[in-house]
């Protein structure tokens, strides 16, 4: 790799829709999703090492496919089998059963609708629905729920599934919700050589000197991409309240207000989103206050490491991103300039995407029902002190 894009932000701060805006770039490599489970496998969650991970991130590198030839198909098999096992560590999912659950998926939906012999792929949602049922034939345990897909759209195929209480095992690698996998295209050592690789994990932020390591010879570039702090710790309190983005049970009570006490099957163990330094002192605290901390740190973070370092960097607003057609025109505009000759960024603000990884319907101001709550956490010096410095200083221009 000669040059490594990491796209720097909080959770819930729209890293999810501008990684899969940038997947629409035919001139860039990305990760099937996060690169957060290649970090738990590798053992670097806990200090672990750092070949494993090189090798992983070597297997996942690529581009999403236009087609869906015999060599993606097997590619997708094994991209399946994979997701599942990190998905469902505790289940004994075997590949050859995987495989022959995707190959009967695909048969199913082409023989249901002609556009996918013709197209390849048409549409993840529905080939995940399909699949799952077949799963869950051999593992009633597996869960649709937990997936990246519209809760109408479960309701329907799994009628007889509640949603679920809680996290989906004892045991977590990926944090659910858990992605859709679709057709998936390997580089070339050439493209390796010449293309930028993105890397779009929230987590990120507080990896990205450990980053710059682990690819001596590439030119780190940061997108430092920025919300503001009410929506995001709104969508923050949502997904701790929800039933994904689990990431692990720790090993001391948590006895957050408004989440330990209003779920103590699983909320004094579990956490949820990601942890920073100092995290312990915050187990008693009130949720909307651990979430507010969950939007300053990373943001703290990548403010700290451009400053140490000549870093190139350049600042994406997710309002931009999803504002009107002007705005979003303007944002991916500078954005591919920055970036240089990168095929297709500045053409960005002409796409739409479904949500993703949403708790609730996107509306503008969703926060503003539970900003009583907010008011103070987000009053705290070291808080409304950083949104200033991103541009956030008036709460009266907040969307």
């Amino acid at each position: 790799m000669r040059e490594v894009i990491v796209v720097a932000s909080s959770s819930r701060g729209g890293s999810t829709l501008v990684g899969e805006l940038l997947r629409q770039c035919p001139g860039l490599l990305h990760l099937r999703a996060e690169v957060n489970p290649l970090f738990v496998v590798a053992g670097l969650e806990d200090g672990g090492r750092r070949q494993v991970l090189a090798a992983e991130l070597a297997a996942e590198v690529g581009r999403p496919a236009v087609g869906l030839g015999p060599e993606e198909v097997d590619e997708l098999c094994l991209a399946v089998a994979w997701r599942l096992s990190v998905q469902w560590p505790l289940l004994e999912i075997d590949v050859d059963d995987v495989d022959r659950w995707v190959r009967e998926t695909l048969a199913e939906l082409g023989a249901a609708d002609p556009s996918w012999a013709s197209i390849g792929f048409a549409d993840r949602q529905a080939f995940h629905l399909r699949l799952l049922h077949r799963a869950r034939a051999a593992h009633p345990q597996i869960d649709p729920w937990y997936y990246d897909l519209p809760a109408h759209a479960v309701r329907a195929s799994f009628p007889d599934v509640p949603p679920p209480d809680g996290p989906p095992g004892q045991a977590l690698i990926e944090m659910p919700p858990f992605v859709l996998v679709g057709p998936w295209r390997r580089p070339s050592a050439a493209e390796l050589a010449a293309l930028p690789l993105v890397l779009t994990t929230p987590r990120n932020s507080f990896r990205l000197e450990f980053l710059r390591s682990l690819f001596p010879l590439a030119r780190l570039r940061v997108v430092h991409l920025t919300r503001n702090p009410a929506a995001s710790v709104n969508g923050l309190v949502d997904g701790w309240l929800h039933h994904g983005f689990f990431n692990c049970p720790v090993g001391r009570r948590l006895t957050i207000r408004g989440y330990s006490d209003e779920h103590p099957r699983w909320g004094t163990t579990w956490w949820c989103y990601d942890f920073w330094p100092e995290w312990e002192a915050w187990t008693d605290a009130s949720l909307a206050e651990v979430c507010a901390e969950q939007w300053r740190t990373p943001h703290q973070a990548t403010l700290d490491f451009l400053a140490s370092t000549d870093a190139s960097w350049h600042r994406l607003v997710y309002e931009e991103v999803t504002g009107g057609d002007d705005e979003r025109a303007g944002a991916f505009t500078a954005l591919g300039e920055w970036l240089g000759d990168v095929e297709g960024v500045s053409d960005l603000g002409q796409v739409r995407l479904p949500p993703l990884m949403a708790t609730a319907t996107p509306r503008p101001r969703r926060w503003k029902a539970r900003a009583a709550a907010l008011a103070a956490p987000l009053a705290r010096v070291e808080v409304a002190e950083l949104a200033e410095r991103l541009g956030y200083g008036d709460p009266s221009m907040w969307r």
